[in-house]
């Protein structure tokens, strides 16, 4: 059984509760637990810190994401280039730009100095047509302009 919660998800194994932090839940960043878990799902974990070695206000420990490696969005940095076109999904407007989620869901930087917000605003969830202008494969770093 899972139990969603806005800091992670408390997962049932034979009786004993483990919790999955937020960050530990998936790869790509996520804003509540019910983005990739609901009530009742069935989940598999790597167990961190079992209960023999819990703290005493920290319960046992368990990661999703570490049992699946192949899903990190920079398991293979070769499908990210400089010049490639995608369609992304705006995340996170921010103060100086926003960033975009790739399809394999890596995050994209648009800075406003890439465009101008006062006559193109963005919001979240918008998919927009981008084109890759700087790539850093080991800061796991991508800019990109609109198309």
């Amino acid at each position: 059984m899972t139990i969603a919660e806005s800091f992670g998800a408390y997962v049932d194994c034979d009786g004993i509760q483990f919790l999955i932090p937020l960050h530990e839940l998936s790869w790509i960043p996520l804003v509540a637990a019910t983005d990739v878990v609901n009530i009742g799902d069935r989940i598999s974990l790597i167990v961190d810190r079992p209960p023999s070695m819990s703290k005493q206000f920290a319960g046992p420990l368990g990661s999703v994401r570490r049992m699946h490696p192949e899903k990190h969005p920079w398991h293979d940095p070769s499908v990210y280039s400089v010049g490639t076109v995608f369609m992304g999904v705006v995340y996170n407007p921010l103060s100086y730009g926003v960033f975009i989620r790739h399809p394999l869901q890596a995050l994209a930087l648009l800075h406003f100095e890439d465009f101008d917000p006062t006559t193109k605003t963005l919001c979240q969830g918008d998919t927009v047509e981008v084109v890759i202008t700087h790539l850093n494969v080991e800061e796991q770093d991508i800019r990109v302009r609109l198309k």
